[in-house]
């Protein structure tokens, strides 16, 4: 089973089209992959073995600086209340 870096990856190779993203590790890194994606962006949880689970996301028109650190707050606070003992690999951005 691949993960979804790993399936976009795969894609990529044989020039079908995925969405752009990348995996930040902290608030500073996510603002910065997003200005270098461009805005707007869409951020969600990586999670070991619930990487599609919905509770991470975390909308797809963050826009601004102040929403892209906002959401990644969120995202965090999110999964460590509804899943206190998930393994967080990152936070997904994408556009």
């Amino acid at each position: 089973m691949l993960t979804e870096m790993e399936s976009k990856a795969l894609l990529s190779a044989f020039h079908i089209p995925v969405a752009r993203t990348m995996v930040a590790h902290s608030p500073n890194e996510a603002l910065l992959i997003a200005q270098q994606l461009g805005f707007p962006v869409a951020m969600r949880s990586i999670r070991r073995h619930h990487a599609q689970e919905r509770r991470g996301w975390c909308g797809a028109q963050l826009e601004q600086c102040h929403e892209v650190r906002a959401a990644y707050q969120h995202i965090i606070d999110n999964v460590q209340h509804n899943r206190p003992n998930a393994k967080m690999d990152g936070i997904s951005i994408e556009r």
